[in-house]
């Protein structure tokens, strides 16, 4: 679950979103999104997402990605397509998303400032796997150890220039086992509007 605020000049506006992950079938798994925005001044009123991901060969992770958002004024449909690859703890990842139907020029530059089209990059770095919530089996027992987890995250978006800004993401992460332990994440996007 995330609450979102999102400033541009003088204009504020707040969003609510539901995000989860579930396995398809080997290999591959979808993330599913949707969000709404009461005011609808800077973010759509709706905004649906789904994501499949399918990992193949030794670590490549390809991706199809089908976005909806319904602004006050207009609609947006947008595809997209994405190669992530894990080298070690690293992971590195490319998408590109496409709006084949509307030109977002038409839309206001503080709308078009939050459509994510264009091309992307990511880099990151995992101290270790989690695991998802579960059942363990102690060794030499037949006790079963239940373990949970939790998440949370925030990211910032900070324009200094009329083109050139930062985005900013962290999260932490604890899982409860027998072996417990805490992750945490952080990350910086240099990002550039036209």
């Amino acid at each position: 679950m995330e609450s979102l605020v999102a400033r541009r000049f003088s204009l504020t506006d707040h969003a609510f979103a539901l995000d989860g992950y579930t396995d398809a079938w080997s290999r591959a798994y979808l993330n599913l999104r949707c969000q709404y925005s009461p005011n609808a001044t800077l973010y759509p009123r709706q905004a649906y997402r789904a994501e499949l991901f399918q990992g193949i060969g030794r670590g490549w992770e390809p991706s199809l990605s089908y976005d909806h958002m319904s602004f006050t004024s207009t609609k947006v449909d947008m595809y997209g397509v994405g190669f992530g690859k894990y080298v070690g703890n690293w992971y590195l990842r490319w998408a590109h998303a496409l709006d084949p139907v509307h030109d977002t020029r038409s839309l206001p530059p503080c709308r078009r400032a939050l459509l994510p089209l264009g091309k992307r990059g990511r880099l990151r770095r995992a101290e270790r796997r989690l695991r998802p919530p579960g059942s363990e089996l102690l060794p030499h027992s037949v006790l079963i150890n239940v373990t949970s987890s939790w998440t949370a995250g925030a990211q910032m978006q900070k324009f200094f220039t009329r083109g050139w800004g930062i985005w900013l993401t962290g999260s932490v992460s604890d899982e409860h086992t027998s072996n417990p332990f805490v992750e945490r994440d952080a990350s910086l996007t240099l990002l550039f509007r036209w």
